[in-house]
């Protein structure tokens, strides 16, 4: 006979367990938490950028706890836990994250209620925009993906040129088709012979032109110009174009047209939502076992009645599968439902992916494949 002990942790020896981990990141990561304790001046080290974690306590607040991880490296950026002197408090905190990785914010409590009446929230502390929202009933515990994004409601692109010795002869402009010009771009004598990396903010379904000059005319000797899909030059499947320093001489031009899901599939979803909007929210994962949620959403009082699009990058020739609550348990009443298209127009149904009303009641789920 085989006999399994299942061990328990107290909530004592639980933040005992977490008030360690906390000690441990700051003391093993310095410059990835130069203000461990607090941070109230939103100041960060170089690439980095601050954001805002607020919470509401409940009268029990040294049941909770919550943590940001990388879900790019598994870096954990910051962990923080309460004591009694932070009941019925409203706390804010500035943490400085990498602004192209993936993270994960998790917050615990102790005693399985939630945060009783209580909410959290994550802003850019550059932007000011929501990153992530929720109320406090979420139980034991809840893990929440999230993002940065350097260019609200663009997108970035990287442009990588190794320069030559003679820098100051070098200059480079991006212009749409349109004829915008999104950035232009000099160089000085002390530039010399550096690999400069600069990101461009810019917008999708649109067509590029990079131009580059070397006023002496022979190009750029040993060097080389890249431009990537996002903010990393370390994917060359981001690769948008590419050419050598030398063939430039006086002048040289490439297009490129930037996608928000390189080597995947952007799809569009769209809900007509009803007066209830708090009741809705909605998560995409890979439908097999396990599979780790790809985006999510929880709608808010003032969206009540709107038609909303959501932005998600799927993979291709994979199936997913799309789960949507009603929190009421009425479904999405007046009319209301989703859709789903391939791209980013709602327009065109020949890119439907699938329709659904809101007689869902409590919940519904779509799987579905492109």
């Amino acid at each position: 006979d085989t006999t399994t002990t299942t061990t328990v942790m107290s909530p004592t020896l639980l933040r005992e367990s977490f008030d360690s981990a906390l000690h441990d990141i700051v003391s093993l990561n310095p410059d990835i938490c130069p203000f461990p304790e607090e941070n109230d001046s939103g100041e960060c080290i170089a690439e980095m950028v601050p954001i805002i974690v607020k919470l509401k306590l409940d009268g029990f607040a040294a049941e909770t706890m919550w943590s940001i991880k990388s879900k790019t490296d598994g870096t954990t950026y910051m962990a923080k836990s309460y004591s009694k002197v932070n009941d019925f408090t409203h706390v804010s905190h500035y943490v400085c994250v990498h602004p192209d990785k993936e993270y994960e914010f998790y917050i615990l409590d102790t005693f399985g209620d939630g945060i009783l009446d209580g909410f959290y929230s994550i802003h850019n502390g550059t932007t000011g925009s929501l990153l992530v929202e929720g109320l406090g009933d979420f139980g034991r515990s809840i893990s929440v993906p999230f993002s940065l994004s350097l260019c609200p409601g663009m997108m970035p692109i990287t442009i990588n040129i190794q320069l030559d010795f003679f820098a100051v002869e070098t200059s480079w402009a991006i212009k749409a088709a349109d004829g915008v010009e999104y950035k232009r771009t000099s160089y000085g004598v002390d530039d010399k012979e550096t690999n400069v990396i600069e990101t461009v903010c810019v917008h999708l379904e649109k067509e590029y032109t990079f131009s580059i000059w070397d006023s002496y005319g022979d190009g750029i000797q040993k060097g080389y110009f890249k431009i990537f899909n996002g903010t990393s030059i370390e994917d060359e499947t981001a690769l948008l174009a590419e050419g050598d320093g030398e063939s430039i001489r006086k002048s040289a031009e490439v297009q490129f047209s930037p996608t928000l899901c390189p080597n995947k599939v952007l799809i569009t979803l769209a809900f007509q939502l009803d007066y209830y909007s708090v009741e809705t929210s909605w998560s995409i994962k890979p439908n097999v076992p396990d599979g780790e949620e790809i985006a999510s959403k929880r709608y808010k009082v003032e969206d009540r009645k709107k038609f909303v699009t959501e932005l998600v990058c799927i993979q291709r020739g994979e199936e997913h599968i799309l789960h949507v609550l009603d929190t009421y348990g009425d479904g999405i009443i007046n009319g209301g439902g989703f859709k789903a298209f391939i791209g980013q127009s709602v327009e065109d149904e020949d890119n439907l992916i699938f329709e659904r009303n809101g007689n869902f009641g409590r919940s519904t789920s779509v799987i579905f494949s492109v």
